[in-house]
């Protein structure tokens, strides 16, 4: 598959091709880091790690954060929007690495990669875009292409916890259009539950040694991720209220009336908000 070959039945809830996204997805990638405090999960020895892979990469700083900062390693990310991989491509060139590549590929279908072709498998923030039923075939790839002794890592969080009735309105509201579109695992739609299934995922898939760790991303008011996060959660709103809206969950009326009170909501020095990620990784038997 070439470097620009489109795929065009994308599964992800935002138009991937809307320069907005990248933007979004660009900075919540830096929120989502500075809160896990490292890009390998602690205990993991980086100086055996020498291939890795992002899948689902966005525009690539993940990809590229690794890539600079163990210039011996072997980068590759791949991530189905063209827009996306245009991106990540300029990225790796303005900081000028050469151990990092990438490729247009769906992470919904078997990766265009040999079998134990990466140490380290890296997947973050792809319940928007993987189809409750794809997870364990997407899973079983990931151990597929992970070398013995390698690990498969995801990193995934529920949905935000605020004291916003119209922050909180909106999240149902999102909760559920997954539900309707498969994307989550309760059979209410009431949460996401991708945080349960994580271990289980790998271990059905055939992961050994499983590991979890919990990080907290706190953008209540007086809190550094405050002002960063809050934009990056009302960009999100807006961007998915297509979805929303084919999805039947809303209508525009209802959507803007509640963006415009929670754009009010943030900015009062007693809001609170709170977003837990969970990543957890196993090893593939040697």
């Amino acid at each position: 598959m070439s470097d620009f070959e489109q795929s065009s039945d994308s599964t992800y809830v935002i138009d991937a091709e809307n320069p907005a996204e990248t933007a979004r997805l660009l900075e919540q990638d830096r929120l989502v880091t500075r809160s896990m405090r490292s890009l390998f999960p602690v205990g993991i020895d980086v100086s055996a790690v020498k291939n890795v892979i992002d899948i689902a990469c966005g525009p690539g700083k993940w990809a590229c954060d690794v890539a600079f900062e163990n210039p011996e390693a072997e980068v590759m990310g791949v991530d189905i929007s063209e827009t996306m991989i245009r991106y990540a491509l300029s990225l790796a060139r303005s900081q000028r690495l050469d151990n990092v590549r990438f490729q247009v590929m769906d992470a919904t279908k078997p990766l265009d990669f040999s079998a134990d072709s990466f140490d380290f498998v890296n997947a973050r923030c792809i319940y928007g875009l993987m189809p409750r039923a794809v997870w364990p075939l997407f899973l079983q790839e990931c151990l597929r292409v992970t070398r013995p002794g390698g690990f498969a890592h995801l990193a995934e969080s529920e949905w935000s916890i605020t004291n916003s009735l119209a922050c909180e309105r909106l999240g149902e509201l999102v909760k559920q259009a997954l539900f309707r579109a498969g994307l989550s695992f309760p059979p209410d739609g009431k949460n996401l539950g991708i945080t349960t299934r994580l271990s289980r995922l790998l271990r059905e898939a055939g992961c050994q040694n499983i590991r979890k760790s919990v990080s907290v991303l706190d953008f209540s008011a007086g809190e550094e991720a405050n002002n960063a996060y809050s934009k990056n959660l009302l960009v999100a709103y807006e961007l998915v209220q297509p979805f929303l809206i084919k999805m039947g969950v809303a209508g525009q009326d209802e959507l803007d009336e509640l963006l415009w009170q929670m754009q009010q909501d943030v900015l009062h020095d007693d809001f609170d908000g709170l977003i837990y990620i969970l990543r957890a990784w196993g090893q593939k038997p040697s």
